[in-house]
């Protein structure tokens, strides 16, 4: 890519991503934008960075002393809505020279590393509004949650104001958890204020609501929290059989005009919050109640609430969003015909998953940043920030986004699993066992982080000490599927093939029979891993007219064995069918199985088709952000002619990066190939003590590693180590199909070793 030829324009780039650019400037700079790829790409790689700038405590102390330093001159620059230098510019111009040095030094001498600590004091707001919840002076035990439901609407409906700073109802409730008041929905002033001074909220709006039918009366106090001082009271009472909601409306009309909002407040849409929600009660009661289940991590119970949901109204968006992920994928399709009917957050996080369930990654972060700007409550976004970047194994960043939704809520579960797996996959795992160890401190009762910290152990080549971990959360739930599934897994890696089919039929009995369609699948491995190529496709070919569910991943297996035994027409047939299987399943994500098309088109001469394959393939890869099949597949390319070197280039774009089971295995083969085996022994025994789902499902290459490496350390004249590899691959392979060539070349390795030591 070539160099920007523009100096002016690069200078302008960490303005440009903060907003600090005059707008003649940045016209300027987003034209440019088009015609330079080099200032574009280095946009893209910015954005991160700019994000944890706003964040970082230094950057806040170095720019709020300029700006002390600095009187009001010119032009004010605009800058973000709600971010640090949105607060610190309104009224004060910092010298672009004084950012950039800032910038500079960060990005310089800010140690960004997996340690990252993030800050203990957030950013501050000015019009920041804790909605207490409110109570049912009628019934103090509100069983119809008439309480939640008017604090959930207001909260809601305040949220759609630009203007007003909204404590979210997840915010509250992490802190009543933190607290220890988890579940509580009647709270004391004293309470409300210590949990608005948590949250840092400027005010806090404490009410209470009377019902006698047919009549509702809500009343409420705006509380300003450094003081105690109510500022204004409110009172709403609704005609006979008024609705909640018309009541709602009105009630955040008087807040909003006793919280002197600036005068464009006045000017912006205000719609009824049956519009953003529902009209009916029951559904909203229900809808909470999902929300609580799932925020408990109680998914059967979640699911089961938001379907009552939409038996009382079949258009309310965000219930099709939770059993999207609850349910059926397909369901987003739903959430996305009905986005209209909600709020403004919850748009933001229909059209995140939207991006997400169509492989839209560019544009799934794109949103996630919106909304952590916008919404800096918004613990999930940065989860799903810190996901998104695992999944593209920038794992400095994953830490601090997790980091930053830990600051909101330091016993948010799920981060901590997320974490460990990030650390663990940074090559961390002394760091990956103290985050699960704090999962396992937070919730002692359940079996997840036990099952987690089996997952570690076995990534890191571990397997007693998996297996050990995995019995302890079945001792926990004995009716969990995963870790009986993984445990199959170990056996089988510890070649005790007997005992883990025995672990497979235990999950073929009725108590799993919600996953029959899944272990029937992985039973393929028990042959598979024995070199029974033909027995394994008799298996799979007897599931497949058997009807059980059609997994792409039969077609792909088929097309292993074929590769292997060079095969390639067949080989070929068979990934295109994994390609159509996916497809129909899945027809938002058009890049899977698409690099090993490739490699097949190459591995029987097919360069052409296999070179229009990669470049359609790039275009794909390109739009969702993750070029890693596409190296893979011109590295594959480069395999097959012969010009190991240049494939080895290729790999090395991924492996330099991150490194997973199959790149690893590529990329190792190919340094072997070129005549550098010290190269490949790293890779090869690196990737040997991953012990995953990637590597379960490329069975024939987990035993040809040790093929490989005998191979390699016989190269570098190491025989010891050459006639042990050799051993264990021939011992997986000892009751596998007569003709599997590398098995005969080992064989002979072994033997001519033997004789010469």
């Amino acid at each position: 890519m070539k160099e920007c030829t523009d100096s002016r324009f690069e200078e302008m780039l960490p303005l440009y991503e903060l907003n600090l650019l005059p707008e003649k400037d940045k016209e300027d700079f987003e034209l440019h934008l088009y015609e330079c790829e080099h200032c574009f790409q280095a946009v893209r790689e910015f954005r991160d960075k700019a994000l944890l700038i706003n964040y970082d405590q230094d950057v806040r102390a170095i720019v709020a002393e300029a700006s002390a330093r600095t009187e009001t001159a010119g032009e004010r620059t605009r800058a973000k809505p709600g971010s640090f230098f949105a607060r610190k510019f309104r009224s004060t111009v910092v010298p672009a020279s004084i950012v950039v040095v800032v910038v500079l030094l960060v990005l310089i001498l800010k140690p960004w590393h997996l340690e990252f600590e993030p800050t203990k004091e957030a950013v501050a707001f000015e019009n920041r509004l804790a909605v207490m919840y409110f109570d049912n002076l009628t019934d103090r035990d509100d069983p119809e949650r008439l309480g939640e439901i008017i604090t959930g609407l207001l909260i809601t409906d305040l949220s759609e104001s630009k203007y007003v700073q909204v404590i979210s109802s997840q915010r509250l409730y992490d802190i009543l958890k933190l607290i220890g008041m988890e579940g509580t929905k009647s709270i004391s002033r004293d309470v409300a204020t210590r949990i608005a001074r948590k949250a840092q909220a400027k005010w806090m709006l404490l009410g209470e609501v009377i019902e006698k039918e047919p009549f509702v009366v809500i009343t409420s106090r705006l509380v300003e929290v450094a003081t105690g001082d109510v500022i204004a009271g409110q009172k709403v009472e609704g005609r006979a059989n008024e609705s909640i909601f018309s009541l709602v409306d009105k009630l955040t009309a008087e807040i909003k005009n006793d919280l002197a909002l600036p005068d464009e407040a006045g000017l912006e849409p205000d719609r009824m919050i049956s519009d953003i929600t529902t009209d009916s009660r029951a559904a909203y009661r229900h809808y909470l109640e999902g929300v609580e289940y799932y925020q408990k991590f109680y998914f059967d119970d979640a699911k089961r609430s938001f379907e009552k949901v939409l038996e009382y109204d079949s258009t309310f968006a965000m219930a099709y969003y939770y059993l999207t992920g609850l349910k059926d994928s397909k369901l987003i399709d739903k959430a996305v015909q009905y986005r209209d009917n909600a709020g403004r957050i919850d748009r933001l996080y229909i059209d995140i998953a939207r991006a997400e369930h169509s492989g839209d990654k560019i544009r799934e972060r794109e949103l996630l940043k919106e909304m952590v700007e916008d919404y800096p409550d918004e613990k999930q976004a940065f989860h799903l920030l810190g996901l998104c970047k695992y999944r593209l194994r920038d794992y400095d960043s994953a830490v601090i986004y997790f980091s930053r939704a830990l600051e909101l809520d330091p016993l948010y579960k799920e981060v901590y699993n997320h974490l460990a797996y990030t650390y663990s996959a940074a090559g961390n795992f002394e760091m990956a066992l103290g985050a699960i160890d704090k999962y396992a401190e937070i919730a002692p009762d359940e079996a997840n982080p036990y099952d987690s910290k089996g997952d570690l152990y076995a990534a890191n080549g571990m397997l007693d000490n998996a297996v050990q971990s995995y019995r302890m959360a079945l001792k926990i739930k004995p009716d969990f599927y995963w870790p009986f599934h993984k445990l199959a897994l170990m056996y089988l890696y510890k070649k005790e093939f007997a005992t883990a089919d025995s672990c497979y039929r235990i999950l073929l009995s009725p108590r799993f029979v919600n996953f029959r369609t899944d272990v029937m699948f992985y039973r393929t491995y028990v042959s598979l891993f024995q070199g029974k190529f033909k027995e394994t496709l008799r298996y799979i070919d007897s599931l497949i007219s058997a009807d059980e569910e059609n997994y792409a991943s039969y077609y792909f297996i088929k097309s292993q064995i074929h590769v292997e035994m060079k095969r390639w027409d067949a080989a070929l047939s068979e990934i295109e069918t994994a390609i159509r299987v996916h497809a129909e399943r899945f027809p938002d994500r058009n890049t899977a199985y698409k690099p090993a098309h490739i490699q097949i088109l190459a591995g029987k001469g097919d360069y052409a088709r296999a070179e229009q394959g990669v470049e359609e393939l790039k275009v794909s890869l390109e739009q969702m952000g993750d070029m890693t099949g596409y190296w893979l597949s011109l590295g594959r390319i480069e395999m097959t002619k012969g010009n190991y070197a240049k494939a080895v280039s290729y790999f090395e774009n991924i492996t330099q990066r991150s490194l997973a089971f199959c790149t690893g295995y590529m990329c190792a083969e190919a340094y072997l190939l070129a005549g550098r085996p010290r190269d490949a022994i790293p890779i090869f025994e690196k990737i040997d003590r991953m012990h995953d789902y990637d590597r379960a499902l490329n069975g024939v290459w987990t035993v040809k590693i040790n093929y490989y490496l005998g191979v390699a350390y016989e190269d570098i004249g190491d025989y010891e180590m050459a006639i042990g590899y050799y051993e264990e691959f021939l011992a997986f392979w000892k009751d596998s199909d007569p003709g599997i060539e590398s098995k005969q070349d080992a064989r002979e390795r072994l033997a001519r070793l033997r004789t010469n030591l």
